[in-house]
């Protein structure tokens, strides 16, 4: 019997019986293209999902993909009904998991939260028959619509191959599938001289994804995945915009975010878009940016064994946009290597505003159309913040655009107000990017009758800081002065 100890010297051992780099020699030639999706969020509050879905599986299907990978949630309510409806779309698209020419298109799935209901606990108090008539996370309802819907066996854990490449995939958490035996069970029979893929919901542990109230990860699968430098773990859970570099990281394996088809950056604490849309919302500066939500987002994945190439595509434009430059990852992943976040971040350059670029500052002695539920018509002063530019480190290469702005407001006698909001342009393809942004500060947080000094940097996702502009603003008059 293999025990986890052997399991896991069996894996060092492997892991240096092919050394890093050594899969360089071998060709670059594509051997497996395949579509990623993850959030799609079947119901009642998204109309326009089926369409956008089938605009996206088209797409697809055109570019002779070998498989479509959904990592969860894709229904909103976890209600047979809503998986049904995602169904018809992919029948429509390939219909009988068939591509263009009759070439055969997997369908590989796992479920997230929202597909296990999680997000709908009333349902635990219906009568035993209104549930099972509606939920499929209840009794054995996983078995039976998968086979009737997907034509596949439902498992907790499953194992796929796809033109010679493995495919592992993890069901939520409530279906309790257990990872960590699975692992160790198939873990000796696993090649090492190419890259395999760990579908699941949520995000490995220590990987930049979790950035507020979702937490720090699946700590199970980073275990589960260290030993092993050609993993690559597909995820989706945290919506994380895929115009964040965060999205992509490589350490002891690989690990790739998929974002959201329906919406970008809800994981993110700034004063225009909130990670905790029930809390926050009511005491937030500004309402919560509801343009993130239709700024989804999906990946076109080719691999060969020598490297891993991943296109960010723009949901809305039918795939026509990208959201950033392809990821050209190299397998296996090492420590420190190319795509670990603190090399990146040292490879990267801060976006800049232009030359002469000013500020607009304007007191609103009413408040403002956006300002949120708790400050609505208060005074407040709207600060106009013209668009930071792209720029393009020399070494590396890296696009580095603007992500965030940190806004500071300054009167004498009080402390600082210190507020970051979102670029409006931050989730989307940069064509669509180039917006001034706008932050607003209540009154109340300065003194009053005094001059205010308005500062303001632009950042990129790393937190990398560009030069500030600034400016005085005089309430007594209105009158203002710029200083870069």
């Amino acid at each position: 019997m293999t025990t986890r100890r052997d399991f896991i010297g069996a894996a060092v051992a492997g892991a240096a019986a092919f050394p890093f780099g050594a899969f360089a020699a071998k060709p670059a030639t594509s051997n497996l293209t395949f579509g990623v999706l993850s959030e799609t969020r079947f119901g009642e509050n998204f109309a326009d999902t089926p369409k956008r879905l089938e605009e996206v599986l088209r797409f697809f299907r055109q570019k002779d993909v070998d498989a479509v990978a959904f990592l969860g949630d894709i229904m909103q309510t976890g209600r047979i009904v809503e998986l049904e409806a995602f169904a018809d779309v992919w029948s429509r698209v390939f219909p009988g998991g068939k591509g263009k020419g009759g070439s055969k298109v997997e369908l590989l799935i796992v479920t997230g939260d929202h597909d296990a209901a999680k997000s709908l606990s009333k349902w635990k108090n219906m009568p035993k028959e209104k549930a099972e008539a509606e939920f499929f996370a209840y009794g054995d309802n996983p078995k039976k619509i998968w086979k009737r819907l997907f034509n596949q066996e439902w498992e907790p854990v499953w194992k796929r191959e796809v033109k010679g490449y493995t495919f592992i995939g993890a069901q939520d958490a409530l279906f309790k599938p257990k990872v960590d035996e699975f692992m160790t069970k198939i873990g000796p029979t696993l090649s090492r001289d190419k890259p395999f893929f760990f579908l699941n919901h949520v995000f490995p542990a220590k990987i930049g994804c979790g950035l507020s109230h979702l937490g720090t990860g699946d700590k199970v699968l980073n275990k589960a995945l260290s030993p092993f430098p050609n993993a690559v773990a597909l995820t989706g859970h945290s919506h994380l915009a895929l115009t964040d570099e965060h999205a992509v990281w490589q350490g002891a394996f690989t690990s790739i975010c998929a974002g959201s088809f329906y919406a970008s950056s809800a994981e993110y604490n700034r004063e225009n878009v909130s990670a905790d849309w029930h809390q926050t919302y009511r005491s937030h500066v500004m309402k919560i940016d509801d343009g993130v939500v239709g700024q989804g987002g999906a990946l076109l994945v080719q691999v060969s064994d020598a490297q891993i190439k991943t296109q960010r595509l723009h949901v809305p434009s039918a795939c026509k946009q990208s959201l950033g430059p392809v990821w050209k990852l190299s397998v296996p992943a090492q420590p420190g290597g190319a795509f670990d976040y603190e090399k990146r971040k040292s490879a990267r350059r801060a976006p800049q505003f232009a030359a002469g670029a000013r500020l607009g500052v304007e007191f609103c002695p009413n408040g403002h159309p956006e300002l949120g539920p708790s400050y609505k018509g208060k005074p407040c002063y709207c600060v106009t913040i013209p668009c930071a530019k792209t720029v393009k480190a020399p070494r590396s290469g890296e696009v580095c655009r603007v992500f965030d702005y940190v806004v500071t407001a300054k009167t004498a006698g009080k402390d600082p107000v210190v507020l970051t909001v979102m670029s409006p342009g931050a989730t989307k393809p940069e064509s669509m990017a180039n917006a001034d942004g706008i932050c607003l500060v209540p009154a109340s947080r300065l003194a009053e009758g005094q001059q205010i000094r308005f500062t303001v940097v632009p950042r990129e996702c790393f937190g990398l800081e560009g030069k500030p502009i600034t400016k005085i603003f005089l309430p007594q008059t209105g009158a203002s002065g710029a200083r870069a």
